[in-house]
């Protein structure tokens, strides 16, 4: 038993081909089959790349469309969310069109937040996904903002040399992004 593999080219949107098999043995004894088949454009082929850069509101997730399908893929990037199995009708970050290796900048997140992403990509056939890799956002980090008291700015009573006066300042605390 012989096994026969035929490759429909990347760019082949539908149509049909003819295989022809021509086999012959030692004694000269040959034989001939053939066989139609057809093909037909179908979604792209997209993988999930690595997460780098994860600060407390911002991350970057990579992608490869590595087969178009038969039709031009017409956008591509990263979904997201906090919940398993996001969709391009739920956030996402595009990032360009057609095949090869790409990187997305998601934007907007939250801190200390679990996020779940996949790559995407889509042509006319429809939408294919990469598999999920799962981030956590980094923590805020926390800031505070003091004044300084000076005579001039403060307003506050004229003291006397020799005297003291206790000041009490309330500190503004915020994130820092």
């Amino acid at each position: 038993s012989r096994s026969v593999t035929a490759t429909v080219p990347n760019n082949a949107t539908s149509g049909s081909s003819t295989l022809v098999i021509e086999v012959s043995d030692r004694y000269g004894k040959s034989a001939t089959h053939s066989m139609v088949f057809t093909y037909a454009a179908c979604a792209p082929t997209v993988t999930t790349g690595t997460v780098s850069n994860t600060l407390s509101t911002t991350a970057s997730v990579g992608g490869d469309v590595t087969n178009q399908g038969g039709t031009v893929v017409t956008d591509r990037g990263v979904v997201y969310g906090t919940s398993t199995a996001p969709t391009v009708s739920g956030s996402k970050a595009q990032s360009g069109t057609g095949t090869g290796a790409f990187t997305a900048n998601l934007t907007g997140l939250l801190p200390n937040t679990l996020y779940y992403s996949r790559a995407y990509a889509t042509n006319t056939q429809g939408t294919s996904y990469g598999s999920e890799v799962t981030f956590t956002t980094a923590p805020a980090v926390p800031i505070a903002i003091t004044t300084d008291f000076d005579d001039a700015n403060f307003g506050g009573p004229i003291i006397c040399s020799g005297s003291s006066i206790t000041l009490t300042s309330s500190v503004a605390v915020g994130t820092l992004e």
